[in-house]
């Protein structure tokens, strides 16, 4: 006689029957939710740029992209920054009423900030188009090239030499540049014999830079370098070299073998420094103002002197040999 074993119904149903709350064998699994700090890859119905290994990035296009995406990115996160408050005052049963400031100090301290946020906001925006408005030179070793008009296009107004070694540069004399900056450079050699503009020229952050001045520039600025020189192709064409926190420094004049050594000449009351007169301010804090130590040198009555700059109640800067004048003059 065959027996046949069933199984109980509870059984049955369990092993043979799908459960109500499972999907199907054949449905689609969900995707996974984005992490909390995915962003959506469109916003405000805009799509996001996609940087991709073959960008040109030494492209203009490339580098305004990702600003473009840096400052969408950092609104974004304002706007979550703030609805967050919004969402946790609203949570705490808080009104628009409890913002207001409590006394005049405080208001003076909002209006502050306020005031401190837009400045921010306006200098940075001023840095974007003043970066935007330059032509980038640099990166480079052991080039010599000569720097056109046609170099600067028609929305470029200025030269930045940046990260050069051991090249020589020439601003060929028929650009017109609003200002040059040179940073970062090494065994260079920087020929301006175009007009600037602005009459100024920075250096800061180089090692043996030699900027030759074949045109009048008014201001030249070196500030933490070494082993930098300045060469004028006139005597008549010092206006006036400003530094600080600098190793080295000297200026020359064509025609002539007297080399100015301005670093010497920070600590020179008497002049013993061959072709400039020292101040003898040199490099320290009397006041312990914590002020970076400046200095200026210029051509004074026929000779050249380095003077320690400081300001007076205005904050304009100044020389304490001006500031005695102005006293007498008054």
């Amino acid at each position: 006689l065959a027996l046949a074993f069933i199984a109980p119904a509870y059984l049955q149903s369990s092993s043979t029957q799908p459960s109500q709350h499972a999907p199907p064998a054949d449905a689609p699994r969900p995707a996974p939710p984005p992490p909390s700090h995915a962003r959506n890859q469109e916003t405000n119905g805009r799509k996001r740029f996609k940087m991709g290994a073959g960008d040109d990035r030494s492209s203009d296009d490339y580098h305004k992209r990702w600003d473009a995406i840096a400052t969408e990115q950092e609104a974004e996160v304002v706007a979550e920054d703030e609805a967050a408050v919004r969402g946790s005052d609203a949570a705490l049963g808080l009104s628009a009423a409890a913002y207001e400031p409590r006394s005049s100090a405080e208001a003076e301290e909002r209006s502050k900030r306020d005031a401190l946020k837009s400045a921010k906001a306006f200098w940075k925006d001023k840095d974007r188009a003043a970066t935007a408005s330059k032509i980038m030179v640099g990166e480079e070793s052991g080039i010599t090239r000569t720097l056109t008009q046609a170099d600067l296009g028609g929305d470029k107004h200025a030269v930045h030499i940046k990260g050069a070694k051991g090249c020589t540069y020439t601003l060929d004399a028929l650009m017109r540049v609003a200002k040059v900056f040179i940073e970062g450079c090494s065994g260079c050699v920087v020929r301006v014999q175009c007009l600037v503009v602005s009459q100024h020229v920075e250096v800061w952050a180089c090692d043996g830079v030699e900027l030759v001045l074949e045109a009048p520039v008014a201001t030249v600025q070196v500030d933490g370098s070494a082993q930098v020189a300045v060469a004028f192709a006139q005597g008549d064409m010092l206006g006036a070299v400003v530094h600080a926190t600098c190793a080295s420094l000297s200026i020359s004049f064509e025609g002539s073998a007297e080399v100015t050594d301005l670093v010497a000449a920070e600590n020179d009351p008497d002049g013993s420094v061959p072709g400039a007169q020292g101040t003898g301010a040199g490099r320290g804090d009397e006041n312990n103002t914590g002020e970076i130590p400046q200095f200026i040198t210029r051509r004074v009555n026929g000779t050249v002197i380095t003077e320690r700059v400081v300001r007076g109640k205005d904050e304009y800067p100044t020389t304490v040999r001006e500031m005695i004048l102005a006293r007498a003059e008054a």
